[in-house]
């Protein structure tokens, strides 16, 4: 399931991610330098991101970050996450 970074927030070890499943409610940079969104894109991939399942379901890896373009304009990182 692709899923979009829908906010991020400093935790107290690690960034906390939050992720929605339309693109139009992601977090995004109204920009078309994809250079540096590709960068942001390459440290959040390597910050090793997990979503946690709902339903006791456990964390699972986030994988194949990719920068999108958003209907509204705007560049957009999601993810793919198993379910």
């Amino acid at each position: 399931m692709r899923l979009y970074i829908a906010r991020r927030t400093n935790g107290p070890r690690f960034p906390i991610y939050q992720f929605h499943v339309a693109i139009e409610a992601a977090l995004f940079w109204g920009t078309t330098e994809t250079e540096w969104v590709d960068r942001v894109c390459r440290l959040i991939s390597d910050e090793g991101v997990t979503v946690e399942q709902p339903f006791g379901g456990g964390a699972r890896p986030c994988s194949d970050f990719r920068i999108e373009t958003r209907p509204q304009g705007g560049l957009v990182i999601s993810c793919e996450v198993p379910v």
